[in-house]
């Protein structure tokens, strides 16, 4: 991910962090590094700033297109997570999250049901 072309590819991992990796309860109980933080990275190493709110963008996509009666929680716990522990350390990722989270609020998201 240290080339100039790997801005391109961060949004598509991200994506595939939130919404294609659930973790089983022994990986969420076990030392490993949370998704949350790994996304966290990915947001603060990319060779663009201009890319960040791409990156943010696809963390909130599944927050956005998420349907209580047969959605996965597992598909938004990321976002959340992020929101939540990044206030004391990095009150900057929270902002943009809220930023981009009243921003789009105006867009009208329709599950598909």
């Amino acid at each position: 991910l240290k080339s100039e072309f790997s801005d391109v590819l961060r949004p598509d991992i991200v994506r595939f962090i939130c919404g294609g990796y659930h973790p089983p309860n022994h990986v969420l109980a076990s030392q490993i590094l949370p998704r949350y933080m790994t996304i966290g990275w990915l947001y603060f190493t990319p060779m663009k700033k201009q890319s960040r709110p791409t990156i943010m963008r696809s963390v909130l996509w599944d927050m956005f297109s998420f349907n209580a009666d047969d959605g996965n929680v597992m598909n938004i716990e990321p976002a959340a997570l992020l929101l939540v522990k990044s206030i004391p350390k990095y009150p900057n990722v929270s902002a943009e999250i809220l930023k981009l989270l009243t921003e789009t609020s105006s867009f009208p998201f329709q599950n598909a049901a």
